[in-house]
């Protein structure tokens, strides 16, 4: 008898919708899973039914964000043009200013396929249009208040917890949090909650005046250190919640004649490229981007109607040169 997709997919431990989809081509197959799946029907000899066309035509894809202020958001950036031309997308850059009726246009002229928020707080009535075209949304680094979004992103609370719990274990005990504010589900709130928790789970407590709130950007890093140094607050580490706010950190605590990570140590968050060029390097939780930008251009190919909404990636805690133990 001949080999049935089904055996392929058990013997590779996957979907038969991911073996049909690997075989056709109507969606790009990745990494460990494409090499189990070539592995399993190479040992069973299975032989693919040739039909159509391999793959349709995938279209574009949009990205849409405010600005690239930060770091992450260019780096982000950079890894899904990077990606993109393994698909074939054409991939659409489109930074949301002045009037939308140039951006209906384009939508409405296109063949877009999909289209990826940097943010969810974008002009509603530009995402509202998105929506009534029934085109595929992917919200990149976050979770959404509106569930019909795809959501990509690591787990903000267990990944603050794991990298407030890595200067704990330092016996730092004075932190100094910089973070975005925190507004119900955003990712400054859940990460404010995961500090808050690795304290209590290491029976401490964390000031609430160590807390300092901003843009997570690099001149506000240095200014909140700054602002924090002149009301006299005593702290042995700096704990930001970007990558740049970390470095601008970095600036203001050289500025005053303290050294890191003698004085002071520091990590950050996101795990940027300009961050590990500095010196020192940075400790830092990384996000995996790549992975990440994998998993938002695969979505917009892939309708199986198993395919998750929201998908939390890992994250990891980097050491740098920006960390030591505490005194």
């Amino acid at each position: 008898m001949a080999v049935t997709i089904r055996q392929v997919a058990k013997a590779a431990g996957v979907s038969t919708a991911t073996v049909s989809r690997y075989f056709t081509g109507s969606s790009v197959v990745l990494g460990d899973t494409a090499r189990k799946i070539g592995r399993a029907a190479e040992q069973l000899g299975y032989v693919p039914i040739r039909g159509r066309s391999k793959r349709r035509n995938p279209g574009a894809v949009a990205v849409l964000f405010s600005d690239l202020r930060l770091l992450y958001y260019s780096d982000a950036l950079k890894i899904l043009i990077e990606e993109s031309r393994r698909y074939a997308y054409h991939l659409i850059v489109l930074p949301l200013s002045g009037d939308c009726e140039k951006y209906k246009k384009i939508f409405s002229d296109s063949q877009i396929t999909g289209v990826i928020y940097f943010e969810e707080d974008l002009n509603r009535e530009i995402t509202n249009y998105i929506k009534a075209k029934n085109i595929k949304t992917v919200i990149f680094g976050g979770a959404a208040r509106d569930r019909r979004n795809k959501m990509i992103h690591i787990n903000d609370l267990a990944a603050a917890r794991a990298g407030c719990h890595y200067l704990l274990s330092l016996h730092h005990r004075d932190i100094l949090i910089l973070s975005d504010a925190p507004q119900k589900i955003s990712s400054g709130f859940q990460r404010i909650t995961g500090c808050k928790r690795a304290f209590e789970e290491e029976g401490a407590e964390l000031r609430e005046e160590l807390i300092k709130y901003g843009e997570l950007s690099w001149e506000n890093g240095r200014k909140l250190v700054l602002q924090a140094l002149r009301e006299g607050l005593h702290f042995t580490a700096v704990y930001a919640f970007s990558d740049e706010m970390a470095l601008g950190a970095i600036s203001a605590l050289y500025q005053s004649g303290l050294s890191v990570p003698g004085d002071v140590s520091v990590m950050g968050f996101d795990g940027t490229d300009t961050a590990q060029r500095m010196v020192p390097r940075l400790s830092t939780v990384r996000q995996p981007l790549r992975k990440m930008a994998e998993l938002a251009l695969d979505s917009f190919l892939n309708e199986d109607p198993e395919d998750n909404l929201e998908c939390i990636v890992p994250y990891c805690i980097e050491e740098g040169e920006s960390c030591k133990r505490a005194d």
